[in-house]
């Protein structure tokens, strides 16, 4: 009675570790989705040229972009797809089957005259 007790409590404690391990895994994996906060520099550029914004107003929005680490934005993304390979991808699982060999028939004798 004991024992089955315990492996009860055993298997249930391994049930409870492999929720909590499982858990503590999708939170180190999970990726912050929040939208940057401010302005990009296509829109500041857009903003100065409409006149909302003066010479001096650009310099200080650009100059706070690029202290936050903003210089990515002024780069434009590649977005063209890799070209594709010019060869097949992976290998033949399974051999190649070879063609079957037709056994030779031995060379006939001819009847021994007597």
């Amino acid at each position: 009675m004991a024992t089955n007790v315990l492996i009860c409590l055993g298997i249930a404690l391994y049930v409870l570790l492999m929720f909590g391990l499982r858990s503590v895994r999708k939170s180190r994996n999970r990726v912050e989705t929040s939208e940057p906060a401010g302005f990009s520099m296509g829109e500041l550029s857009r903003l100065r040229d409409q006149g909302m914004l003066t010479e001096e107003e650009f310099a200080k929005a650009r100059d706070s972009i690029l202290a936050r680490g903003g210089k990515e934005m002024m780069m434009p993304v590649a977005s063209a797809r890799p070209p594709a390979p010019s060869s097949p991808r992976g290998f033949e699982v399974l051999p190649k089957k070879a063609e079957p060999r037709v056994p030779e028939k031995p060379p006939s004798n001819p009847p021994a005259e007597t």
